[in-house]
């Protein structure tokens, strides 16, 4: 089954564009240390277009197959400590002190994740809903 990397709507037939945004399927929009658009995250979480990044991650829009819903997912990527080959979804670490670095960011990633699913149902944060770990790095799924 595929999806819009645009609008995560279910892509049916097999179309050069989709139905609903009319976004170009065709396109290449994979960027450098992004997951290409189309990667499946523990056989739920299917990755589409990237919103943002910075230098602590990257934003993805997504879907949830198993909620049947659009996600935002966070991905813990600090480009100064880390890095992904291309055509890779394994995050690769630098060696030394980035591995440390990166280690102690990622267990406070995942601290954050865990403390903000607590406040799910405040209408003031951003509903998380899921935190957890996939190659080799943290990610966070949260509803618009």
């Amino acid at each position: 089954m595929a999806y819009c990397p645009n609008c995560m709507t279910e892509i049916v037939s097999d179309p050069t564009t989709c139905p609903d945004c009319s976004y170009n399927l065709t396109q290449e929009i994979y960027l450098g240390t992004h997951l290409p658009a189309g990667t499946v995250l523990l056989d739920n979480y299917i990755i589409g277009k990237v919103l943002g990044s910075g230098g602590f991650g990257i934003t993805y829009l997504g879907y949830d197959k198993a909620a049947k819903q659009k996600v935002a997912i966070k991905e813990y990527l600090p480009s100064d400590f880390a890095t992904r080959a291309e055509g890779r979804t394994e995050v690769s670490v630098f060696s030394g002190e980035a591995t440390r670095q990166f280690d102690q960011g990622l267990k406070s990633f995942d601290s954050e994740a865990r403390r903000l699913v607590a406040f799910a149902s405040s209408e003031n944060i951003v509903h998380v809903y899921g935190a957890f770990e996939a190659n080799n790095t943290a990610y966070l799924g949260a509803t618009p």
